[in-house]
């Protein structure tokens, strides 16, 4: 094969005769072709994302999600004056979310319930229960802390609320396990937060957080801004960030449908309990 002197430009250069810069911005640039070349060579030494069975984190999504999110990424979330139907998307997917998890309507490694009792006084602010531990996978009595938490408060002790982190089980319980009570049926529990890039299945990264109420969010968490065009309230610890993950989430939402998430996560819970079993017939394991 023979190089142009175009060609050869682009892949000997002065420039890269060095190691790629650690620590400063280069003096000089070497072009986006260059640049995304060896980026993308430096890419390779990373595990394939298909192969990783040791995340809770999506690894695969439909073709047309991931040009979803291609498409979307130049958008700030965080700007809903300028992106309004992103914005619109984002409250579709949180509706969504909160009817799933049994919100009520307009107005209104494993902790135990004895625990949880146990560390509570009246400088407690909340309890905080697992739905999926990043461990095992074991979900956290919910109902059972809610119940010790009510006996509390009736004998005398403090009134403590509860929130839920659940980080892999909020989108697997309500199609695997229908008749758990963990969500906003429990009526001790406050807030909820889940992954949707675990078993949201969509790509890194997206999190999702719904409070029972207004008034279970306390204002002065919330605060306004009014220098992208107009006031919108922000309650985040990040402000900027791209939309695609939000388009993402709604994608599967509306690609799957209930009937298809329960598919895909009945399908993922029985290979799951299968490996299980076989693993742990192995002999050093437990279940």
């Amino acid at each position: 094969m023979t190089l142009t002197s175009n060609t050869a430009s682009l892949l000997v250069q002065d420039a890269l005769t060095g190691r790629l810069p650690d620590h400063r911005i280069p003096d000089h640039g070497i072009g986006g072709l260059v640049a995304s070349d060896l980026i993308r060579n430096e890419l390779l030494l990373d595990g394939s994302a298909r192969l990783n069975l040791a995340t809770f984190v999506t690894t695969w999504m439909p073709p047309m999600g991931a040009d979803l999110m291609a498409a979307t990424a130049d958008k700030n979330m965080i700007d809903k004056d300028e992106y309004p139907q992103t914005a619109a998307i984002e409250s579709r997917c949180v509706n969504i979310l909160a009817d799933l998890w049994h919100a009520p309507e307009g107005d209104r490694f494993h902790l135990t319930a004895g625990e949880s009792v146990k560390h509570c006084d009246e400088n407690t602010i909340g309890v905080v229960a697992i739905l999926g531990s990043t461990f095992d996978g074991s979900y956290e009595p919910v109902k059972e802390i809610s119940e010790a938490l009510d006996n509390l408060a009736a004998s005398g002790g403090p009134d403590v609320p509860m929130h839920v982190d659940a980080a892999s089980g909020g989108f697997i319980a309500p199609f695997v396990q229908p008749d758990l009570e963990w969500d906003f049926q429990v009526p001790r529990v406050q807030s909820i937060n889940a992954s949707g890039h675990k078993y949201g299945l969509v790509y890194p990264g997206v999190g999702w957080a719904i409070w029972r109420n207004k008034e279970a969010l306390p204002e002065d968490l919330v605060f306004n801004v009014n220098y992208l065009g107009g006031s919108m309230p922000t309650f985040a610890l990040n402000f900027s960030r791209p939309g695609s993950e939000v388009i993402a989430q709604y994608f599967i939402f509306l690609s799957l449908g209930r009937e298809g998430f329960e598919i895909v996560q009945r399908g993922s819970h029985d290979v799951a309990n299968r490996m299980a079993h076989e693993i742990g017939g192995i002999g050093p394991y437990w279940l």
